[in-house]
C-alpha cells in the first residue's frame, strides 16, 4: 500500500516543487525505490527515499510512519547525482 499525503501538504508540495502526489505514489506502487537515510526532525524519525516510476521519472523525498501508517512529508524531482545514487543502490539490493 503506498503512503498517503495530507491534502494541505499535497498542495504545498505542488506549489513549491511542482510535483504531483499521484506521480510520487507510483514510486511505491511500482516498487522501484530505496531508502537513503534516516533523519530526525521536529522530534520525528523520517525516512528519506529516492525512486523511479515505470514511466522513468525519478523522485526523492521524506516520509514518516505513524502507527504503522506511512505518510509522505515532501517530495521533489531527483537531480542527476541522486539518480546515479539510486541506480548504484538499486543494483546492490537486486543482487543481494
Amino acid at each position: 500500500m503506498p503512503p498517503h499525503w495530507d491534502p494541505v501538504k499535497r498542495d504545498k508540495v505542488w506549489i513549491k516543487h511542482k510535483v504531483k502526489f499521484e506521480d510520487v505514489q507510483h514510486v511505491f506502487i511500482d516498487g522501484y525505490y530505496v531508502y537513503t537515510e534516516k533523519q530526525y526532525r521536529n522530534g520525528e524519525e523520517r525516512n528519506l527515499f529516492i525512486g523511479r516510476t515505470k514511466s522513468g521519472r525519478f523522485y526523492e523525498g521524506s516520509m514518516i510512519v505513524v502507527n504503522g501508517d506511512e505518510r509522505l512529508i515532501t517530495a521533489w524531482k531527483a537531480g542527476s547525482d541522486r539518480i546515479d545514487f539510486y541506480e548504484e543502490n538499486r543494483l546492490k539490493t537486486e543482487n543481494e
